[in-house]
């Protein structure tokens, strides 16, 4: 039974945050158009954030469910006292709450790894002259989220950003 115990926390120590860990995040705005940023556009990381997320998070959520489901006298598990229930419900639920933790990083890393790929294709596009890319990596995020960029469809002016305007159903710089 040691043994097993220390194969499981190696395992869950390996797989610990890989994003988080492992990943470069995208640079802040305003990112200079010099090409390439250097972060992480693989999405390698998150990939065994996810696995971990699901391989360990299933099998721990059915068993603490269980646990937490049998009586103290008899039924799937044997407890001796509702003492040992307790701890195997406790133990259970800090596995879960790791089985979340590798979630949430896995959802960061997949982030970063699309922000990181639309900051790079920006640099390329402005250094090849196209503005609107150069105005997005000048632009920080919180300017230009939910906003569509200059050239993209656009049903009304409330979808572009602050700066242009919606005509012949693509977002236009405002004239003055």
């Amino acid at each position: 039974m040691g043994s097993l115990r220390f194969i499981s926390m190696t395992l869950l120590s390996t797989l610990s945050g890989c994003s988080w860990i492992g990943m470069a995040r995208p640079p802040s705005s305003p990112v200079e158009p010099t090409p390439p940023s250097a972060c992480t556009t693989s999405r390698a990381a998150p990939v065994l954030d996810t696995i971990a997320a699901v391989l360990i998070g299933v099998p721990a959520t059915l068993v603490t469910v269980g646990a937490a489901a049998t009586p103290v006298d008899g039924g799937w598990f044997t407890f001796g006292s509702s003492g040992e229930k307790a701890l195997a419900v406790g133990a259970g639920l800090a596995v879960v709450g790791f089985s979340v933790m590798e979630a949430f990083s896995a959802a960061d890393g997949y982030s970063w790894a699309g922000d990181c790929e639309a900051i790079q294709a920006n640099q390329l596009a402005c250094l090849s002259g196209v503005e609107p890319s150069c105005d997005a990596l000048r632009t920080a995020p919180s300017l230009r989220l939910g906003k569509k960029s200059t050239g993209e469809s656009c049903g009304v002016d409330a979808e572009c950003r602050a700066s242009d305007v919606c005509f012949l159903g693509r977002c236009q710089p405002r004239t003055p």
